[in-house]
């Protein structure tokens, strides 16, 4: 999918925004569901590790680059999956639910070996791989998956170390 669809910059961050938001009520009430206490955004931050024991590069690592990288390859797999097996967005049905669950279960295996995380944020990210998914086939674009993963984990990596609390 092209860096930049058909939308204007506008209506791509007013989407990325609601699909964040709507990340953090799905996750809610999923962690309400499993029985977690803590809010989906103290379970989320609490996934995030300091990075060469520097706050900047932290913020630069996980909050910018990571997502931008990550948010990238998920359109690009999404891309060649859609060249593979046709149009995923022709027909909104089984396999493209299939796909996503497919790419989001990728994507929270290489969350699990690279952070060693636990059960909530894993279950967090499955969601949040799966609500950008969602993005990206919606925008043809990669754009607002971007903005809502560099947001996501910009707000992670602040009240990791204290800076906002939500």
């Amino acid at each position: 999918f092209p860096m930049r669809g058909a939308k204007s910059l506008l209506a791509t961050l007013v989407e990325a925004a609601l699909a964040l938001g709507a990340f953090f009520a799905i996750s809610t009430v999923v962690l309400k569901v499993v029985g977690v206490t803590q809010s989906a955004f103290e379970a989320w931050s609490a996934g995030t590790p300091l990075l060469a024991n520097n706050v900047a590069l932290t913020y630069l690592g996980w909050g910018v680059f990571a997502p931008a990288i990550e948010s990238n390859f998920l359109g690009r797999t999404l891309d060649v999956v859609d060249g593979m097996f046709g149009p995923l967005t022709a027909k909104w049905g089984v396999g493209v639910l299939l796909a996503l669950v497919f790419l989001a279960g990728s994507f929270t295996i290489l969350h699990l070996q690279a952070k060693a995380l636990e059960t909530r944020p894993l279950l967090m990210t499955f969601l949040f791989f799966g609500l950008q998914g969602l993005l990206i086939l919606h925008q043809k674009s990669t754009g607002g998956a971007i903005l809502m993963h560099i947001a996501n984990n910009l707000l992670a990596v602040a009240a990791s170390f204290g800076h906002i609390t939500l």
